[in-house]
């Protein structure tokens, strides 16, 4: 059973992009999985002022970052601007 407050409904340009899909929301919106979730995708944004991640991060690849980067509240000795 899913109780939302969220309207899903076709993006304006969805009739050049069959399957597209915008979901509108007025509140929180809460996933949970019992198993992995993959998002594939050429490229993906998150377009928000702070951004939590509980749990360890790996990261097959490079991390390119325009801010400072902190170690437990110091900056890291492993990283030099």
């Amino acid at each position: 059973m899913v109780v939302s407050d969220c309207s899903p409904r076709p993006a304006p340009f969805a009739p050049l992009f069959p399957g597209l899909l915008a979901v509108v929301c007025v509140g929180a919106i809460n996933i949970e999985a019992a198993q992995p979730v993959t998002v594939k995708a050429p490229d993906v944004t998150l377009d928000t002022p702070q951004t939590t991640l509980k749990g360890n991060l790996r990261v097959n690849g490079s991390v390119n970052a325009t801010g400072t980067m902190m170690d437990a509240g110091e900056n890291s000795n492993h990283y030099s601007p």
